[in-house]
């Protein structure tokens, strides 16, 4: 159906008798999802499912405290990102680490995260033939916001050196402890680690734009997470190097450096495979959607 001009305010009535009741219905919108625009929320009140691409997001805080609203203004349809989907091998690499037991302990011990997302070599925000925008900092939240979760951190109430550089994709906020770090070893499940745990250390999460002419705009480049646990350090590294089909994943401990790893990101889907994905997801998909209110919570 293709719809111009004045009918498009009425498209919603024009839709709704051509559904079928016992079929599920997909909203998949291009862009920006518009901000208390009658005609979309006429479609997600359609709809048991809204997806978005937060990649081709021109405002993507703006957008992202949208999605965070319309999750609670309609709080029976489901909400997805395509970026979501792109952010599993990065999150796959991350729970690896502490699969391996020596160097489980450490999890609770993390006190600082840095991610670095590509950005054109422009000083200007752009609009790429390809629709990309550059910098787009959502995939680096998106990714801030599920480690914060896991780790049970939570805003400090000092704020005076945090920093939030729309423009440019920057960002420092100063992060404590407040639970028990949880891991997992299956996307989404979450199982408690329990133990004799301090957290009275402070911490902080970082993003920063890297330029990357090779690599798509709002791509992750970089994740390195610090952890002090019983006076030993360790830092947990995975590093694109400016080549889009690899990573380097490594571990520098205290009494030395372990071999690096080299990971092939090749498997990473197209837009039409995590499109495809999602249309196999029923429900609502908690952990995105937890992962989204604590994206739009750190954005304020």
């Amino acid at each position: 159906m293709l719809a111009t001009g004045g009918v498009v305010r009425s498209i919603s009535n024009i839709i709704q008798p051509l559904l079928k009741p016992d079929l599920p219905v997909y909203l998949w919108w291009l862009g920006d999802p518009p901000d208390n625009d009658t005609i979309f929320n006429s479609l997600v009140q359609l709809s048991d499912r809204v997806i978005v691409d937060s990649t081709s997001f021109f405002n993507p805080e703006q957008d992202i405290h949208t999605l965070a609203l319309l999750r609670q203004a309609a709080p029976d349809c489901a909400l997805s990102d395509l970026n979501w989907g792109r952010l599993t091998p990065w999150r796959q690499l991350i729970i690896q680490f502490f699969d391996v037991t020596e160097y489980r302990p450490f999890l609770a011990g993390v006190t600082s995260i840095e991610i670095e997302h590509a950005a054109a070599p422009l000083a200007t925000q752009t609009l790429s033939e390809s629709g990309d925008v550059s910098p787009n900092p959502a995939c680096a939240l998106l990714l801030a916001g599920w480690l914060k979760a896991r780790l049970g951190w939570s805003l400090a109430t000092d704020t005076a050196h945090n920093i939030r550089d729309t423009a440019s994709g920057t960002y420092h906020w100063s992060m404590e402890h407040t639970a028990s770090p949880r891991v997992t070893t299956q996307l989404g499940s979450p199982r408690a680690r329990t133990g004799k745990l301090s957290y009275a250390q402070a911490a902080s999460i970082d993003i920063r734009p890297q330029v990357q002419s090779h690599i798509r705009p709002g791509s992750i480049c970089l994740v390195r997470l610090t952890s002090s646990f019983e006076g030993k350090q360790a830092t947990f590294t995975i590093d694109r190097e400016g080549d889009p089909d690899l990573v380097l994943t490594s571990v520098e401990l205290s009494l030395g450096v372990r071999p690096q790893r080299t990971v092939s990101l090749t498997s990473t889907p197209n837009e039409s495979e995590l499109l495809h994905d999602e249309l196999e997801i029923m429900g609502h998909d908690q952990l995105f959607e937890q992962t989204l209110q604590e994206v739009a919570d750190l954005l304020g």
